[in-house]
């Protein structure tokens, strides 16, 4: 048996968004928070070498502005005290990133609405498959280019 992790970051810029405080629907003590929501937030897989899996990625707008987004995935090591650096894909000695396809790889969700990415992992039947091994997803919010003045 394989143990992977995978842990997922979600990034927003909301210091350009005019975005409403947090609203309480009266009545039935619901509350609802706006904003992007992803879920959920950390994988933690068990596989055998040779098994392929897919899992999926919930992301959801309760803005009311169409958001866009790019998913990247990274390899990070720790250090001895704790603190991480992410790395290339593929590159650090536990990656799980080169056994990994994510997909879309970009995503435009319109308000209101809920759009999955999926990753699936596809361990190697040879001894370079039997490791512990992880990686991260990054949901980063994708800006508008600005334009370039020319004058």
């Amino acid at each position: 048996m394989v143990s992977l992790s995978t842990l997922l970051f979600a990034q927003t810029d909301t210091s350009n968004v005019d975005t409403p405080s947090p609203t309480v629907e009266r009545g039935n003590d619901d509350y609802k928070t706006r904003g992007i929501s992803v879920s959920p937030a950390h994988f933690h897989l068990n596989m055998k070498p040779g098994e392929v899996k897919t899992y999926k990625i919930t992301i959801k707008n309760d803005t009311e502005k169409a958001e866009k987004f790019k998913v990247n995935t990274f390899d990070f090591n720790m250090n001895g005290k704790g603190k991480s650096n992410f790395i290339p894909p593929g590159t650090g000695k536990y990656s799980l990133s080169k056994w990994l396809n994510v997909s879309p790889t970009f995503i435009e969700i319109a308000p209101g609405e809920k759009k999955e990415v999926k990753f699936t992992v596809n361990i190697p039947t040879d001894s370079t498959g039997n490791k512990a091994a992880w990686n991260i997803i990054m949901i980063e919010q994708e800006e508008p280019r600005k334009k370039i003045r020319t004058s």
